[in-house]
């Protein structure tokens, strides 16, 4: 028990490690960028650039348009600081006994998640909740 809250304290303080490190490279990127590298526009295009894919990798990617504007904006403002927090929260940093016990009672619970029609009546609101649940999460309504 306490070598689980050890390494859920552990995974979380090289977190925010990881965030304050990231924090402070943006600093110091924007704080070189404006004393030093002001008449420098080839690392100010190689900065956007590097963005702007960052930015279109993330647009192509099918998920709710809401969610995707947090993150297009915060990467636009701050390249650096944006990028790190979107890899840091958007990888999977799951150890893999965890994954693989997941991934094996996925394997045992999909024979019972049977696709089932749609049921008839339901109000435009319910339908379209059902169809979601279907396409994206692979559950019956």
């Amino acid at each position: 028990m306490a070598s689980q809250k050890r390494k859920r304290s552990g995974n979380s303080l090289l977190r925010a490690i990881f965030v304050g490190l990231s924090f402070l490279l943006q600093l110091g990127w924007v704080l070189l960028q404006v004393l030093a590298l002001n008449n420098s526009p080839l690392i100010a295009a190689l900065t956007h650039l590097i963005a702007v894919l960052a930015v279109l990798k993330l647009y192509s990617k099918p998920t709710n348009g809401a969610y995707k504007l947090p993150w297009i904006m915060l990467m636009m403002a701050m390249p650096v600081m944006g990028l790190s927090l979107y890899l840091l929260t958007q990888l999977a940093l799951t150890p893999k006994s965890i994954r693989r016990r997941l991934d094996g009672m996925k394997e045992r619970i999909r024979p019972c998640l049977q696709k089932e029609e749609i049921p008839r009546g339901l109000a435009p609101e319910e339908e379209n909740l059902a169809k979601y649940l279907q396409k994206y999460e692979g559950m019956p309504a």
